[in-house]
């Protein structure tokens, strides 16, 4: 009984390592593909705001799309 076990959860383990493996390739697949696009706006996605302000992590994420935002069309074939 507990061979049984074993092999159930060594089979449970390959298909996790599995299907992780296949999106691990499937998403750099798609970012190695993909063509930055002029645009009006950029989302932010959110961390802590605190009293005093952004936590470190979302200032950090807003600097980083003000910089993108302002070098986009830099980038962008014309």
């Amino acid at each position: 009984m507990k061979r049984k076990s074993l092999a159930v959860v060594i089979i449970i383990l390959l298909l996790m390592f599995s299907w992780g493996s296949y999106q691990y390739i499937s998403i750099s697949r798609a970012g190695g593909t993909a063509r930055p696009q002029k645009a009006d706006v950029i989302i932010v996605l959110g961390a802590a705001v605190w009293a005093e302000g952004p936590s470190p992590d979302l200032e950090t994420r807003i600097n980083h799309a003000a910089h993108l935002y302002q070098e986009g069309s830099k980038y962008l074939k014309k």
